[in-house]
């Protein structure tokens, strides 16, 4: 209603919102989006929501979203919207590597520095993940909650006739991940982004574990700096290209790179400073306008 601001996030609430906006003209909006219309998914349910995505959009004083890719979407599709990037935070004190424990990596049969680490759902490149820990030559430890991504990389190793199996571990705890984590190799996030930025949780869960992270430039800008907080790489590189940079990084750099995440992660990504942050630009706006 008139002097209140109403903040739409993601799912029902576009439609809510939507037909609100259509009863009161004078309502005050905030979207806080992780789907851009017109980079979306086909069929009639998708079409609608985006329509009133969009309608939102136009409306609103603001647009929040967690990747800079998004931030450039928005930008092209709406020329008046004003959108402010804002990092996904992590509870820095809950993901620690203080909390690491040697049992997790004896329960696993795993060695530290010793493995790769995917880490999420269905919207990871697992072939590459597969690819990347052969030519490393170290195991692949695949930490998931969805069966989909079991059947699929056990597929794709008959398939590619792999000479070892993945490691996946279900529906495993916070504990035993943060460990995981922040003893990788590398934690390897090759994700396949269709609607959503796929990734960021795991991304920036990992950096706080003062974990060596390695990400697409699409995913990371905004999060990883490339060979200071982690390495960046681009989707279109060959698996053997990523391994060589990741070959060229020894051991000194990559704990400077896990410091300098977990420092970020401290620093930059706390819910309190994305926040304060975010508050200090829609003030500055909000004045300047």
């Amino acid at each position: 209603g008139s002097g209140k601001v109403n903040v739409v996030t993601q799912g029902y609430s576009v439609f809510s919102v939507y037909i609100a906006s259509v009863l009161f003209h004078d309502m005050r909006i905030i979207v806080h989006t992780w789907k851009v219309p017109g980079f979306s998914d086909r069929g009639i349910g998708s079409y609608v929501y985006d329509y009133c995505l969009s309608r939102l959009i136009k409306k609103s004083f603001a647009v929040i979203v967690a990747s800079k890719k998004q931030e450039r979407q928005v930008n092209s599709l709406f020329h008046t919207a004003k959108t402010f990037f804002v990092p996904v935070t992590v509870d820095s004190n809950y993901w620690n590597f203080e909390k690491n424990n040697s049992y997790v990596l004896e329960k696993y049969n795993l060695k530290a520095d010793g493995f790769l680490l995917t880490v999420g759902g269905n919207d990871r490149d697992e072939q590459k993940s597969i690819k990347v820990s052969e030519l490393l030559g170290i195991p692949f430890v695949r930490v998931t909650i969805n069966q989909s991504v079991v059947e699929n990389i056990r597929s794709l190793e008959k398939a590619l006739n792999t000479s070892k199996k993945a490691i996946i571990l279900k529906n495993i705890s916070d504990a035993d991940l943060i460990t995981l984590y922040h003893n990788a190799y590398v934690v390897f996030l090759p994700t396949i982004t269709k609607t959503n930025p796929a990734g960021l949780s795991s991304l920036v869960e990992a950096m706080s574990c003062r974990a060596f992270v390695a990400a697409p430039r699409s995913l990371s800008k905004g999060y990883v700096s490339n060979r200071v907080t982690g390495m960046v790489f681009d989707e279109w590189q060959d698996c053997g290209v990523i391994v060589e940079s990741l070959k060229g990084i020894d051991m000194n750099m990559r704990k400077t790179f896990q410091t300098n995440a977990r420092n970020y992660a401290v620093d930059s990504l706390s819910a309190e400073v994305v926040a304060t942050e975010l508050k200090k630009k829609l003030i500055s706006d909000n004045n300047g306008s």
